[in-house]
Parts: C-alpha cells; sequence; structure tokens
C-alpha cells in the first residue's frame, strides 16, 4: 500500500511539475528585442541621462525668440522635430527625438516671442515619434503634423 501511494505521488508530482518546467523554457524565448535593449542599462543611468539632456535642452532654449528659432536650435543639437502638435499664434509644441530619447518642447508664445518653455516627458508620442525612435533618432520622413 505505501508503495502505491508513493508510486502515485511521484507520478503526481512530475506530471504537475512538468508544465511549469516548460512554461520557464518557453517564457525566456518570448523575449523582444526591445526588452533586451531595456535591461542592458538601469533605470537610474536612463534616467540620469535623460534629466542631463533636458537639463541642456532648457539651457539652450531660452525665452525671448520666435518659434522658428527654437526648431533651428533643435535641429543644431541633433534633434529630429518629429511630430507638431500644436502651431498656434500662443502656443507651439514640438516632439523631439535624439537617439532613444524624446521630448515634447512647449513653448508659450507672447507677441510673437517665447514668453515661457517648458521640455516635457513625451508621454502620447505621435506615428512619427514612435518611428523615429525605432530607427534610433535617424528618420529622414516629414515632420507630422499632430491631430491634436
Amino acid at each position: 500500500m505505501i508503495f502505491k501511494y508513493f508510486a502515485m505521488s511521484v507520478v503526481g508530482t512530475f506530471i504537475l511539475a512538468a508544465p511549469v518546467a516548460a512554461a520557464d523554457r518557453s517564457g525566456g524565448a518570448a523575449t523582444s528585442d526591445r526588452d533586451k535593449a531595456a535591461s542592458q542599462y538601469s533605470d537610474r543611468d536612463r534616467s540620469k541621462a535623460w534629466d542631463d539632456e533636458k537639463e541642456k535642452l532648457e539651457q539652450a532654449l531660452k525665452p525671448g525668440q520666435d518659434k522658428n528659432y527654437y526648431r533651428q536650435q533643435l535641429e543644431k543639437m541633433g534633434y529630429k522635430v518629429t511630430a507638431v502638435n500644436y502651431d498656434k499664434p500662443d502656443y507651439v509644441e514640438y516632439e523631439i527625438v535624439k537617439g532613444d530619447n524624446t521630448y515634447e518642447v512647449q513653448i508659450e508664445m507672447k507677441q510673437g516671442k517665447a514668453a515661457e518653455i517648458d521640455v516635457a516627458t513625451n508621454m502620447w508620442k505621435a506615428e512619427g515619434t514612435e518611428k523615429a525612435l525605432k530607427e534610433g533618432g535617424r528618420s529622414t520622413s516629414a515632420t507630422q503634423k499632430s491631430a491634436r
């Protein structure tokens, strides 16, 4: 009787454990290229680099100029303007990409000159921005006008 119970336990354990072992092996194969690339660096390293670049942008984009000046400055700094979310007399908003980083540059205009400039996280990326990020910021497509 003990042998019969022992045999059932071993067989039952094997049957239950086999699918778990198979799932562990298949889980690694399903990892995307983006997940692999993201795990190469820690979030702290990425955050520091992102913050440093944001600081450079804020220092370079001082208020007082017309909107064309800011677009030229961004391009001189190596950024690609991938979308224009707003282009109104009192407010302009660009989505920009350089390498793996993307930002929104928000410019409040008064009398044709920038009164306030904010560099922010780009939460809702336009199609052109997504494409440029996949290409590492090297997109040569025309700037997309967002539907905002």
